[in-house]
Formats: structure tokens, C-alpha cells, sequence
């Protein structure tokens, strides 16, 4: 599974792939950060936190770690979030870094097993990472003197989380989350390595899936069975294990649309499409299925 996901990751930096879509969630909380620890909607508990000073800049972090003896040390946390524990969620953060040469979180998801974290490393590169896996580093280092944006899309029914930086597709993991319910909280404290963020955050929003979007229409079912698998590229695929009329979309990893038709049968024809990894939805009376169809070039 790790060696899939390094391969995904691999396929979606070096392809250069478009924008984050958030266009299937909706806005769960918002906290501004820039006039208190509140979420601005009401919706959500108020920011934990402690040292943390909030203003027109956004809520600064000074980036020592919090151990409860340490008295200038800061902490940062939302409360359990019920949009985390849904299957699909998307989390959005600016920051800014001031860099003092270490490793610091960016953020985390999950303070107990961080089963999302994103860290910054003493170039200032980003390194993401899934169920506390090893981190990966791509890209040119950020520059601390601007604001960055981060977005993280996880579809649960797929299991894939991507990680954007300021707009572009930093890497991507397949790979199911395990957490568990009580640990589905924000923070900027990477507990074990000793490290908080060091430098400025502010808008953190976090989302659910609408629910009149594909993404959470009707249940989710297994693994959907294609053939072949790989296919070469412009062949037919057959669906197996879906019966009735159905709706079939092809994505590539970023989500760029590529088929979305209404099927009778079972098969259907894809394009022609550069090689890599894509993801196949289809919905039917039965709910929603995903599979991941790999498309090769013809020799």
C-alpha cells in the first residue's frame, strides 16, 4: 500500500495538476483567528489554546513546545470537530512561517495518531504524510515572508487524501485513515517530536460534503470491479457488480472531469488519455462505488 501511494504521489507532483475543487463541501466552521479563538459561525467550540496571541495578523505561534512546565510554551486545538468524523472532509489554512532552522508542524490532524500532518523542515520545504507514515519533501522551499495556503481534500470511499500548497497538488496518499472518533481535532502541535508551529495562522475552515453532492450521495459500497485493469488508452472498460441504469464519471487525480454519461449497459469507452492513475465513480439505485483505474499508452 505504501509503495501505491508513493507512486500516486509520484504521478501527481510531476504531472502538475490543477486547483483544489471544493465545489462537493460545504463550510462546517471557520475560525479567522485574527480577533479571537472563536469559530465566526458559531457552529464549532472555541479555539484551545494557550500563549497564543491573536490579531490583525492572525493568531501568532512561537513555536515551543508544549509540555505543561515550560511557562511562554504554546498550544493550539480545536475540539473534536464532527465534520473530521464524516467519510470525505476538507480543511483549508493560511499561514505564515517565521523559520528558526528546525522541523516544525504546520498542522495536524488527529493530536493522538496524527493520521494527517504536514510539516515544515529547516529549508522551509513541506513534507506531508498520512497515519503517521514516514514524510515526504517535494517543491521549492516557501518563502517566509508571505502567506501561504494549505488545503487538504480527503475522500473517504476512494481513500485519498491530497494536499494542496498555495493552489497546486503538493502529493497525494491511497491509503485508508485510521483514527479514531475522539481524535478528530485540529492542532498545531506535533506531540512526540517535541515541536509546535512556529509563525502565524489564520482562517482555518474545515468542510463536509454536501449533501446533495455526488461525493456522499446514497451509501457507499466496496471497491468497484473494472476490466481490464490496466486498460490501454481510448479502450473500453466493463463495470462488474452494478446493475441497472447507472451514472459513470472519470477523474484524474486533481479532478479534472474527463467522462460523466448515463450507462445502460456495462461497458463504456474511456478517451485518450496520458498514462497514470484515475478514479472511476459510478452511482446506481445501489448507492455510489469508486475504483481506480490505471491507464496505460498503446505500444
Amino acid at each position: 500500500m505504501k509503495k501505491l501511494s508513493i507512486i500516486i504521489a509520484s504521478l501527481c507532483v510531476t504531472a502538475g495538476l490543477v486547483a483544489q475543487d471544493l465545489s462537493a463541501f460545504q463550510l462546517s466552521c471557520h475560525y479567522p483567528m485574527t480577533a479571537g479563538p472563536a469559530d465566526s459561525a458559531g457552529q464549532c467550540d472555541s479555539l484551545q489554546y494557550q500563549n497564543v496571541s491573536f490579531g490583525t495578523d492572525g493568531a501568532y505561534l512561537n513555536g515551543i513546545y508544549f509540555d505543561g512546565s515550560t511557562p511562554n510554551a504554546c498550544f493550539l486545538k480545536t475540539s473534536v470537530l464532527s465534520a473530521l468524523q464524516k467519510p470525505s472532509f476538507a480543511v483549508s489554512l493560511e499561514f505564515k512561517l517565521q523559520p528558526d532552522g528546525q522541523e516544525h508542524p504546520v498542522m495536524v490532524i488527529g493530536p493522538l495518531w496524527r493520521f494527517i500532518k504536514v510539516l515544515v523542515d529547516d529549508l522551509n520545504q513541506v513534507g506531508t504524510a498520512v497515519n503517521d507514515g514516514a514524510v515526504m519533501n517535494y517543491g521549492s522551499p516557501l518563502d517566509p515572508t508571505k502567506w501561504h495556503h494549505l488545503v487538504i481534500i480527503h475522500t473517504g470511499p476512494d481513500s485519498l487524501t491530497r494536499f494542496y500548497i498555495d493552489g497546486n497538488l503538493h502529493s497525494s496518499f491511497s491509503e485508508t485513515l485510521h483514527a479514531p472518533g475522539s481524535d478528530r481535532a485540529i492542532t498545531a502541535d506535533h506531540g512526540g517530536s517535541g515541536k509546535v508551529f512556529r509563525g502565524w495562522w489564520r482562517h482555518l475552515k474545515v468542510y463536509e460534503p454536501k449533501a446533495t453532492a455526488g461525493i456522499s450521495a446514497g451509501p457507499f459500497r466496496g471497491n468497484l470491479k473494472l476490466a481490464p485493469n490496466p486498460v490501454l488508452s481510448g479502450g473500453a472498460v466493463q463495470l462488474d457488480g452494478v446493475a441497472g441504469a447507472k451514472t459513470v464519471t472519470l477523474t484524474d487525480l486533481s479532478g479534472r472531469r474527463y467522462i460523466s454519461r448515463r450507462l445502460a449497459g456495462r461497458r463504456f469507452q474511456i478517451p485518450s488519455l496520458p498514462k497514470g492513475v484515475y478514479l472511476v465513480q459510478v452511482q446506481s439505485r445501489d448507492g455510489v462505488r469508486y475504483g481506480r483505474l490505471v491507464v496505460v499508452e498503446r505500444p
